[in-house]
């Protein structure tokens, strides 16, 4: 993987390299199944390796679930620090790379939020701390406005975010594209940007984000024939 989703196993382990492998399956087991209906048999078949091995990395179950919750925060504090504390979101490439992993990662977060685990408790919290502290620092640089409620406004925020994933499938079906199409992605990020307060993007930022969006789709939207669908996706 590459910038946005941080280093990857040593291939040169192969046991690390086992063991990351059985874990980006049962990512993707649990985003599909839950955690009643991942079993580690299942796991094993997605990982190409046997239920045995799979219990060696990982005593249980529930073992292999928390391993993928610390993976999954990790990743998300990962590319939410490099794509909106480094700019990354201005490189449309850090936007390509961010956009195939969000697929899998926003899966695995709106089953957790749905199935009620302890996970996530912990993606909320993490969200709400973050843009609470983000936005009483002024780390845009701009002074922060006196009067303003930063814990109900990290609290609506943190809502927000983390009830999209709940109501993306929604989201993508009414844009006529399958869950976790990274066109429709994208554009889905356009139209955030609208709605973002310039207490979380300034000018700059916002401008060089829509730049690094529209040049992704501009490179990965399919031909349309319909001229004017091209010119709504671009748009939007």
């Amino acid at each position: 993987m590459g910038d946005a989703t941080g280093s990857t196993p040593d291939e040169s382990n192969p046991d690390l390299s086992t063991r990351a492998r059985i874990r980006d399956a049962a990512i993707l087991e649990f985003a599909d199944h839950g955690i009643k209906g991942a079993s580690i048999r299942g796991i094993a078949k997605a990982a190409g390796v046997s239920p045995g091995l799979v219990q060696h990395h990982y005593k249980n179950k529930k073992a292999l679930r928390a391993a993928c919750d610390e993976h999954i925060l990790a990743l998300m504090t990962h590319i939410r620090d490099t794509g909106l504390i480094a700019g990354g979101m201005r490189d449309p490439a850090f936007i390509a790379d961010a956009l195939r992993t969000l697929e899998p990662t926003m899966r695995y977060m709106a089953r957790a939020l749905a199935d009620g685990s302890p996970a996530a408790e912990t993606m909320f919290d993490t969200v709400f701390v973050f843009m609470e502290t983000f936005l009483k620092r002024g780390d845009l640089g701009v002074p922060p406005p006196e009067g303003v409620d930063f814990a109900a406004l990290a609290a609506m925020h943190a809502a927000m975010q983390l009830g999209l994933l709940m109501l993306q499938s929604h989201a993508y079906r009414v844009l006529g594209s399958e869950p976790g199409d990274p066109v429709t992605t994208a554009r889905m990020g356009l139209a955030r940007l609208s709605l973002a307060s310039d207490l979380v993007l300034d000018a700059e930022t916002s401008a060089r984000t829509r730049l690094g969006l529209r040049q992704y789709l501009d490179a990965h939207a399919p031909p349309a024939n319909d001229s004017e669908t091209l010119i709504e996706m671009r748009n939007t």
